[in-house]
């Protein structure tokens, strides 16, 4: 059931928002974390129930990796040979989900894709070491901040910048009780992580 919600979170995405009383709306914005022993089934169950979400996934991914090939061809083309053929614009990547990424793609496939951009972990533990993976930072705030709805702003000096109005990232994975525990420290409890 949390799968279906789950799915059902990233494919409504920040199209509308929820009215929890007079004054408060909020987002449909979900993490969901499914604990369990390992072997008891978290993994197949969370992919049946997954699979149409996955299948357009799938077919996105393949869509625009044979549009990029096709781009690419264009982009080494001649001058005079571009002037004689249709002009072909770069891809745009309109993933849905995604699972092993960092915060800088995670925004930059955010801004492509407004509505909103699924994280689904099979191992969710995963999805916790990968933070700050590359390099130190703040990958857990701007978690945070997103679940909140606040902008995300990424300004590099070495590639383009990437912003995220109304970001939109719901997270579905599983986990084992004694490794859920392990990450609820006193500042992942304390800041709102672990709620």
């Amino acid at each position: 059931g949390v799968a279906f919600v789950w799915m059902l979170s990233t494919l409504i995405g920040n199209t509308f928002k929820v009215k929890v009383k007079t004054g408060w709306e909020d987002l449909a914005v979900v993490w969901v974390s499914v604990i369990g022993d390992a072997g008891v089934g978290k993994t197949p169950d969370l992919k049946l129930i997954l699979k149409p979400l996955m299948t357009l996934n799938s077919q996105e991914i393949k869509r625009h990796a044979k549009e990029q090939k096709e781009f690419k061809k264009y982009s080494e083309m001649s001058k005079e040979d571009k002037d004689i053929n249709a002009t072909v614009e770069p891809p745009i990547k309109k993933q849905l989900v995604v699972d092993d990424i960092t915060m800088e793609s995670l925004v930059d496939m955010h801004s492509k894709n407004p509505k909103s951009i699924g994280v689904f972990k099979d191992e969710l533990a995963g999805w916790f070491k990968d933070m700050n993976k590359y390099r130190e930072g703040s990958d857990k705030e701007r978690y945070l901040s997103a679940w909140s709805g606040d902008s995300i702003v990424l300004n590099r000096k070495t590639s383009e910048d990437a912003y995220v109005e109304n970001p939109f990232i719901p997270i579905l994975g599983g986990i084992q009780p004694s490794i859920f525990k392990e990450f609820q420290t006193s500042e992942n409890q304390a800041n709102g992580f672990m709620d």
